[in-house]
């Protein structure tokens, strides 16, 4: 008889997390992950006070005098800058290294460019091949009289600025005007050529005339422009009219810019319509200045379409000598480029406010965000149909150069933008809280009532497909259709 051996066996310990579930409570829990609605984000919600003690260690070691000098050199990255912390000359710094794959809400890469350095405007003129405008100091004068000429400047397509005649600063523009001898034969600066849809080369030609005393004509157009902002306003929203997306966020940025005394968005607003005003043409109101000769039954009605607008002219008029309106370019630019480093200033110094646990105003950032980036499109396209307007021309190779320098530049300039955006939401979704959760919105979104409506509104608008999103027809580029915009609205969770 062969003895039975027993095997033993422990008892299984009970383990709860173990055990088996059972289909049915595993399809609930599943389907309350899905159905949890969105909140603000951590990053947005409001932190105790902490009373932060400073202390001294002495003064600086000359290692540590050293590495100062260098961060001034280099600039610190945009994760120290933010957070307070100590940065170090490294790509990427050490914080930045430590938290690259474990970071919650921050998740930006270690950068060192600074806002302050992106275009918001156009800078350059091509057809004088000016990366950065400025007025041309050696054009050889003729003896003779200085002329005073009066012009009027138009917005195309819509033709003259409006103007108010209780306001000196709103009647046409007088300046004094000499002849000049023309040197630079590769520039023909008498001459204006452009290519029509049809691929005709139409070339037009005035007397060369220029401003004898460009830094009296410089503070005059500047007052002059700065005196018909609220006209210029007006003209923007009359292009943005029927598109509903434009004309809502445009109001709301007004109204909030009065509200809350916004330099921001006023800054933001000044740019839009000066921009405006510089994809425009002049026409000449003076009948005495020889050698200034009106196009009439042969001029620009009967030169054929262009895709560039300020060739589009629906008048018989006479067209503003070419130099004169390089000069008037470069005073239009110049003011704008003040507007663009005061806008791009008060941009950082709000996105940098008070670090990580202070309330950002998104809302202000947001609406500030939305007429740039509209507006830097709208160049965008304008640049794009003025290189076209010049092919087949003796102007293409220089304007294509030139212009194109200038799109690289807003196209890297959005990257940085969108970067800086992006550290202002950290994660924070605001759109979508708007759409799936807008309570939590109306009560945890730092925004007044009237703003709440506004994102609610901006949800039901972006809901729209196709051409449902807007009235037709449009005169302005519509924001839906830039992607630029698109990306400003996604990083704020919206559904574009």
């Amino acid at each position: 008889m062969h003895s039975q051996v027993t095997h033993h066996v422990p008892p299984l310990l009970f383990a709860p997390e173990l055990a088996p579930v059972p289909t049915r409570q595993v399809a609930k829990k599943t389907l309350a992950r899905k159905d949890k609605l969105p909140k603000v984000s951590s990053s947005y919600t409001q932190r105790a006070k902490k009373s932060k003690v400073s202390k001294r260690n002495g003064p600086m070691g000359e290692d540590d005098k050293a590495n100062a000098r260098l961060m001034r050199q280099m600039g610190i990255c945009y994760r120290c800058r933010f957070y307070k912390s100590k940065c170090d000359p490294g790509l990427p710094c050490n914080n930045c290294l430590k938290t690259k794959d474990n970071a919650r809400v921050f998740k930006l890469p270690c950068s060192r460019e600074r806002l302050v350095d992106a275009a918001l405007v156009r800078h350059c003129n091509g057809r004088f091949a000016q990366d950065a405008v400025r007025f041309i100091t050696d054009y050889q004068w003729r003896e003779g009289n200085v002329f005073d000429m009066v012009f009027m400047w138009n917005l195309p397509p819509s033709g003259d600025v409006p103007s108010n005649s209780s306001q000196l600063a709103h009647r046409p523009i007088r300046a004094g005007c000499r002849l000049y001898s023309p040197t630079q034969t590769e520039l023909d600066t008498t001459s204006s050529p452009w290519k029509d849809i049809t691929g005709n080369v139409r070339d037009i030609s005035q007397a060369p005339y220029a401003i004898y005393d460009t830094a009296n004509f410089q503070m005059q157009v500047q007052q002059y422009l700065l005196n018909i902002m609220p006209s210029l306003e007006a003209e923007v929203f009359s292009r943005v009219r029927n598109d509903d997306l434009a004309s809502l966020t445009f109001t709301e940025a007004v109204r909030f810019r009065y509200a809350q005394h916004s330099e921001l968005i006023d800054t933001a607003m000044k740019i839009t319509c000066l921009s405006m005003v510089s994809q425009g043409y002049g026409n000449v109101i003076s009948e005495n200045i020889p050698g200034v000769r009106k196009y009439a039954e042969s001029g620009y009605p009967h030169m054929g379409y262009t895709l560039y607008e300020a060739y589009n002219r629906s008048s018989h008029d006479r067209p503003l000598p070419t130099a004169i309106n390089h000069q008037w370019d470069v005073a239009v630019l110049l003011l704008l480029k003040q507007l663009e480093l005061k806008a791009l200033k008060i941009l950082e110094k709000k996105t940098f406010k008070g670090g990580p646990k202070a309330e950002l105003p998104w809302y202000e950032i947001y609406l500030a965000l939305f007429v740039l980036v509209w507006n830097m499109a709208f160049i965008k396209t304008s640049a794009n149909r003025y290189i076209e307007s010049k092919s087949d021309t003796a102007l293409e190779n220089q304007v294509r150069a030139t212009v194109s320098r200038q799109i690289s530049d807003w196209d890297r300039s959005f990257s940085l933008i969108l970067m800086h955006w992006r550290g202002v939401l950290r994660d924070f979704k605001p759109f979508m809280l708007g759409r799936e959760n807008p309570e939590e919105l109306r009560k945890m979104g730092q925004i007044d009532e009237t703003a709440f409506r506004y994102v609610r509104g901006t949800c039901e608008i972006l809901a729209r497909k196709g051409i449902d999103r807007h009235q037709p027809p449009l005169i302005a580029p519509s924001p839906t259709a830039s992607e630029w915009i698109k990306m400003i609205f996604r990083e704020a969770g919206a559904d574009t």
